[in-house]
């Protein structure tokens, strides 16, 4: 391809795309595959970057962002050979079918899970090396994210303006409004009374999670079903799921009582309800989707997950400092 033709080029920077500074210009990670670019004003190639989206040619690029030609026929090059950008002849499209979106969803979630479960405090939790308190301690703050079901979906159902997505919320509340009984049944299971529960108070990291899902909620459904979709399991998630919970009943439970069996049942029964589907759901009820409303639902979803990690990361440093005699002191600082 000639430097002439290239400029006619369409870049396209991938989603988990991600650029940052270093001492001498910018650092460019996918996948855990690194690229630097040296010597440049980082702030100014940057946004050089993230203006990648499809809609301008590189030579209006350049231009814009005030970049040398030379320069950014280089950069583009090198990025290309390297797979971290996609060319395309023509213009993208100012729209996307809902399908395709719900796709590339499906296509991001297994790498973003992965992500997720590699936390260092899912490593202790699945390696046995957890502690009681560190372990109801999670159980706690799930129940609380699980109950908040209540103000996250009531959210999405008053504000979403689309009758026929708005029932498909409304039934997914019906479903979805009392399964934190399945999180209070086990900590019944393993000694916690009702009262000791619904007077231990949650993680602002937990009310984080579900304040970000009221808002998606509020801005955008299709946002809030990206981040929902995110958080229901899909088939080979429920593989995992149940290998999870043997490894909660080998380390944790070898003789009983089987705090396990409610969250199996759980995870049973929103596979019966279909919730793995769910997003694919809502988007055939859109015909047209905008690609700046997809890229907006795809970067909350990518929000949610940025915040469930530090949600795990606090889990762990709250309960890993906290005797279990104090973990229900209301008066303990956290």
């Amino acid at each position: 391809m000639g430097h002439e033709n290239l400029l006619n080029y369409y870049p396209v920077i991938p989603f988990d795309l991600t650029v940052c500074d270093m001492e001498n210009g910018i650092f460019i990670d996918k996948d855990g595959f690194r690229t630097t670019v040296d010597g440049v004003d980082k702030r100014q190639f940057k946004n050089f970057l993230y203006s990648m989206d499809g809609k301008k040619n590189l030579k209006e690029l350049a231009q814009k962002n005030k970049v040398h030609t030379e320069d950014a026929i280089d950069l583009v090059t090198s990025l290309n050979e390297a797979k971290f950008l996609n060319l395309r002849s023509t213009r993208v499209d100012k729209t996307i079918d809902p399908q395709k979106f719900a796709k590339i969803c499906r296509k991001l979630y297994p790498k973003w899970k992965e992500e997720l479960f590699s936390t260092p405090f899912w490593q202790k939790l699945m390696s046995g090396n957890a502690n009681k308190t560190e372990l109801v301690g999670w159980l706690l703050e799930n129940y609380h994210f699980i109950e908040g079901a209540t103000v996250r979906l009531s959210m999405v159902v008053s504000t979403c303006r689309n009758k026929r997505i708005r029932e498909h919320f409304a039934q997914h509340f019906i479903e979805e409004y009392d399964h934190h009984k399945f999180f209070m049944r086990s900590l019944n299971i393993l000694g916690i009374d009702k009262e000791m529960v619904k007077a231990h108070k949650p993680l602002p990291s937990t009310l984080a999670i579900l304040g970000h899902m009221r808002e998606c909620g509020k801005r955008d459904p299709i946002s809030y079903a990206a981040c929902s979709a995110f958080l229901e399991s899909t088939g080979e998630d429920r593989k995992d799921a149940t290998t999870f919970y043997d490894l909660l009943d080998q380390y944790y439970d070898k003789e009983g009582p089987g705090f396990t069996k409610p969250m199996r049942a759980h995870s049973t029964l929103d596979e019966e309800y279909g919730h793995n589907e769910w997003l694919e759901k809502i988007c055939s009820e859109v015909e047209i989707l905008d690609r700046e409303r997809a890229d907006d639902a795809l970067q909350s979803a990518r929000t949610l997950v940025e915040t469930l990690k530090l949600w795990t990361s606090d889990i762990g440093r709250t309960y890993g400092n906290l005797k279990y005699v104090d973990l229900f002191n209301s008066f303990q600082y956290r």
